[in-house]
């Protein structure tokens, strides 16, 4: 069975939310409207990030399923397929919505790309687990951003092998071809390294741990600065600490900053530091990457399934200040390896640009259709 164009339905994110998908999914979306083998209906799947009463979620899923429904049997989609996340929040939502469409006779191939996963839910409790196999068992597939994600569920339900699939996102590395004035907005002298954290403000993403580092560091290479571009709920925190080690004309905090604009900031720094514990695919590094950064980052999922230290990065570990101390150190004492870093990251970028990952959704897509899987 050959199908030369495509029907999906696909569920895309709130343009009010913040997070990576913003940074990703627009260019897969682009690619598959544009390419000729594919017609593209859209939905916006999730909320725009804000907290709501439990009563609220669960309208706002009702509502979902019933849009996605009408969508479907007014264009008919051959693929539908969700962005969404592996959690207990998402996990419910999806398990309805997935549900809800098998009931109401929705015949087009389910496909769900997990961006990020709790693999705890996998061994935990038995209820999530259950649930999560009534969710696999109505999907006809499942993207998965990690070699490490995939074993996960393999590990958990290896009668279902079939179905899951490693996928990458599209980096886009033509938004880092551009001039950045943002060290001359933020009057950070040209002559000085900076150092970059960008993320959400949260624990596991490593950023005291990066404040304290970076304090070390300071009291030897003077011409050093830190940038720290993001907000959270460890802003508070980390602006205290700032001032306690008397670093704050040495730091600059730029809150949050839209999706659209970050490029300049990538571009206008030098390392990235990211000392993270929980990640998917983080679009912190793989827009590192595009940008020509350095990297010092965590050895975990999808960044250890593309980079290699030390050719792309060095790895530092969670919570362990001395190791991110010593990898701080040691690129700036050794310039050349930034500069090889840079040269091998811009390659290596190329690996996620839209017309290759939209290729291997493709793929995906008419693997699913041709199998019947």
């Amino acid at each position: 069975m050959e199908h030369k164009s495509i029907r999906i339905l696909m569920g895309i994110p709130n343009p009010d939310a913040k997070g990576g998908l913003l940074s990703c999914v627009p260019y897969l979306l682009e690619y598959l409207q544009t390419n000729g083998r594919a017609k593209v209906f859209t939905i916006i799947y999730g909320s725009h990030g804000r907290q709501k009463h439990v009563w609220l979620r669960i309208l706002d899923t009702v509502n979902l399923s019933r849009d996605m429904m009408k969508i479907a049997k007014k264009e008919v989609p051959d693929i539908i397929h969700i962005n969404t996340s592996y959690d207990i929040k998402a996990l419910l939502r999806d398990v309805f919505i997935v549900l809800y469409l098998r009931l109401v006779n929705i015949r087009a191939k389910l496909f769900l790309k997990f961006h990020g996963s709790d693999a705890s839910l996998l061994s935990k409790n038995l209820k999530w687990k259950l649930i999560t196999l009534i969710l696999l068992r109505n999907i006809d597939g499942a993207g998965l951003l990690s070699t490490e994600e995939k074993n996960n569920f393999l590990a958990a339900f290896p009668e279902l092998k079939d179905k899951f699939y490693i996928v990458k996102n599209v980096v886009n590395s033509s938004r880092f071809q551009i001039k950045s004035d943002f060290r001359e907005r933020y009057k950070i002298s040209k002559q000085k390294t900076v150092f970059l954290f960008i993320a959400r403000f949260i624990e596991s993403k490593g950023i005291l741990e990066v404040i304290k580092a970076f304090s070390v560091v300071k009291k030897k290479y003077t011409d050093t600065h830190l940038l720290l571009v993001g907000d959270g709920t460890m802003m508070k925190a980390s602006k205290e600490l700032v001032a306690l080690l008397k670093l704050e004309d040495e730091t600059t905090f730029t809150g949050y900053v839209d999706e659209i604009e970050t490029p300049e900031i990538y571009l206008g720094s030098d390392i990235l530091v990211f000392p993270t514990a929980t990640e998917g695919f983080s679009m912190t590094v793989f827009n590192s990457v595009a940008a020509g950064l350095s990297i010092i980052t965590s050895r975990i999922r999808a960044v250890a399934d593309y980079l290699k230290e030390p050719d792309n990065c060095l790895w530092t570990e969670p919570k362990d200040c001395e190791m991110l101390v010593d990898k701080m150190s040691y690129l700036l004492n050794h310039p050349q390896l930034t500069e090889k870093m840079a040269i091998n990251n811009k390659k290596l970028a190329q690996q996620f640009s839209r017309e290759r990952v939209g290729r291997e959704f493709l793929k995906i897509y008419s693997k699913m259709l041709v199998q019947g899987v």
